[in-house]
């Protein structure tokens, strides 16, 4: 019967007064570019960490008035850089940030905030109705939205950050005890699984097993995404009393699809005990192009910084010893603040091979500082593996908002692609797919059938016949709208020809000049009311 009068009056304000942001919404992935770190004083890090975040990003201070004087000392003797801290006036109870700090969000109309699930401490301690502060942590995502002047949406379920974490394309993992702490407040599966959706855009949340045979079972101790595709997973020595269930939990996340539809890539560090000590390697901070690394001040961290290191190539990774647990170390105590006007670039990898035909690369490339795309130094860079240098063809828009293409000719059976995408706007914003690129690429495999030629029909319906093509190609609707007119593009986007509206439209392989055209990859962009797009034709010598 305990907390029964006080579940009801959870529910009942539940019910009531949580207002959801405008959909859809988009949850960041912690791989996305940041602006700064939420942390506490007293301080649960070290000041080398600090001073090493201080390096790239804001390092936002949740402090009490009468501490400042003490933090800014202790932060300029230690070498902080002073012109990237701001305090935010908060009283907290824990050092924990990641676990009741604001998750953040991306609403429907672009808009940047918080989402501030319910906090009310850990299972395993002092919970409700035993004065142990939890309620000051839960109120400091209120106080740092109205420092930072945007929406904090609070959410009527409990997300615990540091048993979250999510691809930012709507799938996110958790462990069962997050299932279990909602049922303590009374909060159904279903009506967890809505407000994820309403309040966090996560429509895809799955529930781990349990890894701890005592402890507080946050997946970011086992498991780390380092991007849409790889999990870096712990792995206990044999003897150890969670190796089986830590198994158990590895091979669920083995035997699931990322977001691309591909079987995520499984990663393994090895987290002991190494002289009683289990490292929580997982629990590090990837912030920009850098991953802060726990290390226990033992032989082994070089080993688990060298997992990093193959895994995130052209990452910087840096390690820092302080006051690590098991189940708690330098993730837990430390938020990334994503960049509120990031360029948001997403790319789809490859599949194992593609055809010898041209194949397009589509990238979705968002400007949420709303300053324009600078489409200029947006492209596609490809070449073939152990060539120096790449090629550049520019990324050109399609009919869907914030969607481009480009294309990577066709080349000789068996050869081997590298590429990477880019993109600008005009904030002075760039950003790369794979992150790291040049020094991460997708890489994908010509086949070896010199007779694959993939020509995809994409929306809207109007198809070029035949296609490859010799001598000329002809443009057919299927519907009953007019289409004003069609441009002929060459890779590089310069303008070939204009073909005007007509019943019967078709390009003899010429330019507007009458020139005869090379053999080669063409772009055709037409209008139709209300649609237009960007498709390929092969012309054939």
């Amino acid at each position: 019967m305990r907390n029964i009068i006080f579940a009801l009056l959870c529910l009942l304000l539940i019910s009531s007064s949580f207002a959801a942001p405008p959909q859809p919404v988009r949850q960041c992935a912690e791989w996305e570019p940041v602006e700064g770190v939420l942390i506490r004083w007293p301080l649960g890090i070290s000041l080398p960490l600090v001073a090493e975040m201080s390096e790239d990003v804001i390092v936002y201070t949740l402090i009490r008035d009468y501490q400042i004087n003490q933090a800014t000392s202790a932060y300029y003797n230690n070498g902080v850089n002073m012109d990237n801290v701001e305090w935010v006036l908060a009283d907290t109870y824990s050092h924990w940030t990641r676990d009741w700090g604001p998750q953040f969000v991306f609403d429907g109309n672009g808009d940047w905030g918080l989402g501030d699930p319910l906090f009310d401490g850990y299972p395993w301690v002092g919970r409700r109705g035993t004065s142990r502060g939890w309620e000051q942590d839960d109120d400091s995502n209120g106080e740092f939205a109205s420092y930072l002047g945007v929406s904090n949406w609070e959410a009527p379920i409990v997300l615990t950050g540091g048993n979250h974490m999510t691809d930012g394309h709507g799938i996110g993992f958790c462990t069962q005890v997050q299932l279990d702490e909602n049922n303590d407040w009374g909060i159904s599966e279903a009506a967890w699984r809505t407000g994820l959706a309403q309040y966090f855009g996560i429509h895809d949340e799955r529930v781990l097993p349990n890894w701890e045979s005592y402890g507080i079972q946050h997946i970011d101790c086992v498991a780390k995404m380092l991007d849409e595709e790889t999990i870096l997973c712990k792995r206990l020595a044999s003897g150890h009393s969670d190796y089986w269930a830590v198994e158990a939990l590895v091979d669920e996340l083995a035997a699931q699809t990322s977001c691309y539809g591909n079987p995520y890539r499984i990663l393994r560090i090895d987290c002991g005990p190494f002289g009683g000590v289990a490292p929580a390697y997982t629990n590090s901070l990837i912030l920009g192009k850098k991953v802060l690394l726990p290390f226990e001040g033992i032989s082994q961290d070089a080993a688990a910084a060298q997992v990093y290191a193959e895994a995130m190539p052209g990452y910087e990774v840096i390690g820092f010893t302080g006051s690590w647990y098991d189940y708690d170390a330098l993730h837990c105590r430390t938020m990334g603040v994503f960049d509120r006007g990031m360029l948001y670039v997403d790319v789809a990898p490859p599949p194992a091979e593609i055809p010898l035909a041209p194949w397009p690369v589509r990238a979705f490339i968002d400007d949420r500082s709303e300053a324009g795309l600078d489409y200029s130094a947006c492209s596609l860079f490809w070449r073939r593996a152990g060539e120096a240098f790449f090629n550049e063809v520019p990324l050109m828009p399609m009919a869907a908002p914030d969607s481009l293409e480009a294309y990577i000719p066709g080349t000789e059976p068996g050869a081997e692609i590298e590429y990477y995408v880019q993109g600008a706007d005009n904030s002075g914003r760039v950003e790369t797919r794979p992150i790291a690129a040049p020094d991460a690429l997708f890489s994908t495999r010509v086949d070896e059938d010199p007779t694959s030629v993939d020509v995809p029909i994409v929306e809207p319906r109007l198809v070029a016949w035949p296609n490859p093509f010799r001598g000329k190609v002809r443009f057919t609707l299927r519907g009953s709208d007019p289409v004003a007119e069609i441009d002929i593009y060459d890779l590089t986007g310069r303008h070939i020809t204009t073909i005007p509206q007509g019943e019967s439209m078709s390009w003899d392989g010429r330019h507007s000049s009458g020139q005869e055209a090379s053999a080669g990859v063409y772009l055709y962009h037409s209008t139709i009311p209300g649609n237009s797009s960007l498709q390929k034709i092969l012309m054939l010598d």
